[in-house]
Order: C-alpha cells, then sequence, then structure tokens
C-alpha cells in the first residue's frame, strides 16, 4: 500500500466533504481559460458515471471541477430533479456529457443485463432505503462499462455529486496525469476516502464552505488513529459517519464489472489493485426525530464547533485542511461558466426527442425494427398522435398509460372487473333491487366483456356551489 498522499476524494454533503492529499501550489493543466478545449489525442481519456436526482447548483460545480482536473465525459444517470426538463436541458447541453433517463426501456435492459443474475447483486434486491440504490448504482454501472468502451475510454470512475477527486501530491493538480503515470499491470486504483469536517450548523455550499477534512485511517499511523479515537469520533460509533473503504477507479477492459458503488471487478481475473485516497458523505438520522431533535443531533455529532479540540487533531494529523477544490469552484463561479452554459442551453430538450424515439421504436410504425418492448408501456402505441401536444392531450397519454399498468397490477390481485373514474365522477348504480354495483356486475353474462355507463353530466343551480357531490341533485340525461 502506497502510504504517499498522491490523491482523494472530497465528499460534499449538505454536511460532508471529502477529500484527501496535500499539495502546494500546484498548476492546472487543464484550465485553459475555463474553456476546457481538450485535444482530441489526450490520454489516457477518463470518464465518470454517477447516478443522481441533485439540481444545476450541486451538478454543474461537481462536473466542471472534475473537468479542471482532466475528466473529458461523464455519464449522468438522471431521475428526480435531475431529470427535469430546466436540469437536463443544460446538462444535455455541455460537451462530453450523456445523460441517460431512467426509463422503462432502460429497466428492461437492466433486467436483461448479466449482472442481473449475480448472486451478490440480487440478495440486495427488494430491500428499503440504501440497498435500492445500491442496486441502482450498479446496473447504471455496469451499462456505464459499456458505453465507456464504446467511447474508447481509458478510465471509469463512480462517484456521487457531493463528492470530489483530489489529486494531490504531484507537480500538476490532474488526475490524468495521476492516472498516466500508473504502471500498465495496476487495473484498480483506490481512493481513499478523507470525510468533510463542518465547522457550522449553517452551510450553504459544502463545495466552497468546507475546507476541513478527516484523514482516512489509513493515512495514519495506527498509535494516532487509536490514541486519539474517541476525540476523532466524539461518541459516534465509527470512525466515520459513513463509509471508510474509499472508492476506485478502473482501467477499462473487457470483462470489467462493477463490484458495488465502491469498487470494480472482473468477470475473468482478480484485478491488480493500487491504494491511493479518498473520501465520503451525510449522515443518517431516525425518521422519527423532530426537527428540532435532528438539529441537535446534527450539532453534537456532525458539526465540529471545538475548536480547541479542532487544533488539537489538526496538529495530530488526524485532521487536514484542503482548499484547492474551493478555489477551483469559486473561480469557476467567478468565471462565469456555469451562468453562460445556463444561458446557453436550449430552449426544446432533447429528451422529448430520447421519448419520442422509445415510443416509435416500441410500436415499429416508421422503420419496421424490431425493439423489445417495455413491459409497462410498450403496447400503448394507438396514442402516439397525442403525444407533445397541450392541455388535454397530455393527461390523455398520461391516463391510457397509467391504465394499462392498473391492469396488470388488477391481474396479479385477482380483480374481476377494472373501472377508471375521475376522482370528480361517481358511478350511480340504480335501477334494481339493490343500490350495489357489485350485484349490478354479478347479473352480467359471462359472455359480456365491458359494460358502459353513460353519463349523465351536473347541472349547477347557483355560482357558489363548494361540495357537488352533496349540493348537486339536478342531472341532465
Amino acid at each position: 500500500m502506497d502510504s504517499s498522499p498522491l490523491a482523494t476524494i472530497v465528499d460534499h454533503h449538505s454536511s460532508d466533504c471529502l477529500s484527501l492529499g496535500q499539495s502546494s501550489s500546484p498548476s492546472f493543466p487543464y484550465y485553459n481559460d475555463w474553456k476546457f478545449q481538450f485535444p482530441s489525442d489526450l490520454k489516457p481519456k477518463i470518464c465518470i458515471t454517477t447516478s443522481t436526482s441533485a439540481g444545476l447548483e450541486q451538478i454543474l460545480p461537481w462536473m466542471f471541477y472534475h473537468k479542471v482536473i482532466g475528466v473529458g465525459t461523464f455519464f449522468l444517470f438522471v431521475e428526480g430533479k435531475a431529470a427535469t426538463p430546466s436540469v437536463s436541458k443544460v446538462l444535455e447541453s455541455i460537451p462530453g456529457v450523456k445523460v441517460i433517463y431512467r426509463t422503462k426501456e432502460l429497466e428492461e435492459k437492466q433486467a436483461n443485463s448479466r449482472i442481473w443474475n449475480e448472486t451478490w447483486l440480487s440478495s440486495f434486491f427488494y430491500k428499503p432505503c440504501n440497498y435500492e440504490l445500491f442496486v441502482k448504482q450498479s446496473l447504471n454501472m455496469e451499462m456505464a462499462i459499456l458505453m465507456a468502451r464504446n467511447s474508447g475510454m481509458d478510465w471509469i470512475l463512480h462517484l456521487d455529486t457531493d463528492e470530489l477527486i483530489h489529486p494531490a501530491g504531484g507537480g500538476e493538480y490532474s488526475l490524468r496525469k495521476l492516472l498516466h503515470d500508473i504502471p500498465c499491470d495496476v487495473d484498480m486504483v483506490v481512493f481513499p476516502n478523507y470525510e468533510s469536517s463542518v465547522e457550522r450548523d449553517d452551510i450553504k455550499d459544502p463545495f466552497t464552505e468546507v475546507s476541513m477534512f478527516k484523514r482516512n485511517y489509513d493515512h495514519l499511523p495506527k498509535d494516532t488513529y487509536f490514541g486519539m479515537y474517541k476525540e476523532s469520533t466524539r461518541g459516534n460509533p465509527n470512525y466515520f459517519l459513513t463509509y471508510g473503504n474509499g472508492k476506485s477507479i478502473a482501467r477499462v477492459q473487457d470483462h470489467l464489472r462493477p463490484n458495488g458503488a465502491h469498487r470494480w471487478h472482473n468477470y475473468m481475473k482478480t484485478p491488480n489493485c493500487k491504494t491511493l485516497f479518498l473520501t465520503p458523505k451525510a449522515f443518517i438520522v431516525a425518521s422519527t426525530a423532530t426537527e428540532e431533535e435532528k438539529l441537535n443531533w446534527y450539532r453534537e455529532h456532525v458539526v465540529w464547533t471545538d475548536k480547541t479540540i479542532n487544533l488539537k487533531l489538526l496538529r495530530k494529523g488526524i485532521l487536514t485542511r484542503i482548499y484547492a477544490p474551493s478555489v477551483i469552484i469559486e473561480g469557476l463561479k467567478e468565471s462565469g461558466v456555469f451562468t453562460s452554459i445556463i444561458a446557453k442551453a436550449p430552449t426544446t430538450l432533447s429528451r422529448d426527442k430520447f421519448l419520442a424515439s422509445i415510443e416509435s421504436s416500441n410500436s415499429s410504425r416508421e422503420s419496421g425494427a424490431h425493439s423489445h418492448p417495455s413491459r409497462k408501456i410498450g403496447r400503448i402505441t394507438e396514442h402516439h398522435s397525442f403525444f407533445y401536444k397541450p392541455c388535454n392531450y397530455e393527461l390523455f397519454v398520461k391516463q391510457s398509460l397509467n391504465m394499462e399498468m392498473a391492469i396488470l397490477m388488477a391481474r396479479n390481485s385477482g380483480m374481476d372487473w377494472i373501472l377508471h373514474l375521475d376522482t370528480d365522477e361517481l358511478i350511480h348504480p340504480a335501477g334494481g333491487g339493490e343500490y350495489s354495483l357489485r350485484k349490478l356486475l354479478h347479473d352480467i353474462p359471462r359472455d359480456v366483456d365491458m359494460v358502459v355507463f353513460p353519463n349523465y353530466e351536473s347541472s349547477v343551480e347557483r355560482d357558489d356551489i363548494k361540495y357537488p357531490f352533496t349540493e348537486l341533485c339536478n342531472r341532465l340525461k
């Protein structure tokens, strides 16, 4: 194991940052006046893959920081806020960025992938909390490997958008230079993580406001680690609040596969591994805690407010100061890179074309190509003419897709009849001895597949109706 500080990952969750390594006045070879116009022949080619639901306020500083240190390609598996049009249109406009949406087609591809049947991964299926994220990240990492190979990448790294690599220790502040000097027989490089140690409870921008980090125990003398364990953990059960096993970057090669979110492996051999540096993230508080209890726990276990203890741990080397990431990101902000990227993003989103192409390929109307249909939406092809139209057309498509999914759930639940009804509509099963929809359907002949209920329209008699279900009795036939 290499004990010299070479690189680090800085993790900046809303409470944590992650980083390692030391350097004095490093140079930034890929600064390029913030234009990031990398020569096409620049080697090695590095890509980062991530699964994120974050917004631009986190993703852009994270991405362009890594561009500064030599990363040219990003595979972003987005959902939540990251998949909204206002965010994804900006991400798609950035050179070297591939945005992958969590569509039903993606889920089907992953369900048919090799890793899906791996016993080590399947044991995490259908479990709550971070297990679901773990499975999703592993599946996305496997797909990112294929994209990395097709794009001619040399190295691939899985990194969360609240983590930063800190490639200190050399003449250049460069991940590309660091990896260029790795021996050819090394398949994977492990970056032990440093955990951010926030000094206030009102941190808004961890990337620029946090400079103090707790060193990974792999980078500490054993007597220091054990001798200062109580002071450095402050009553927490573990040395780090979250993980301490670092993350790794792998050489893109045949048979590469993910081994969880922190490691890579190979189907055909045991990778030759070299350990360097890295950093972790957040904390977990019981969901039953009140906001005040959460804040008190946060202040007690996460925020480092005791300056005497901080200074003691800094002198012992357990805590360290790292400024390079915040300096770079502040420089990026001041240069106007982020605002420029947002302003130049197209007003229309290619995601629409992407989703439309999925529906088109499923229907095979134009090309006649055979595609693997989605389990959930693959057969809803007759509604293509209503896609991307305003007003009720969007609702019509959404209802149709939801209804098809409801059919599957109804069959799995052993239902006999299914009815689609809006929440401002009521069924009125009159005309029989019982006021019962169940009795009405029970008496329907078995060869009848569908029953149509002609609608009556309400006719309001006042303009101050507040409870239509109870205040209306007149209906148009």
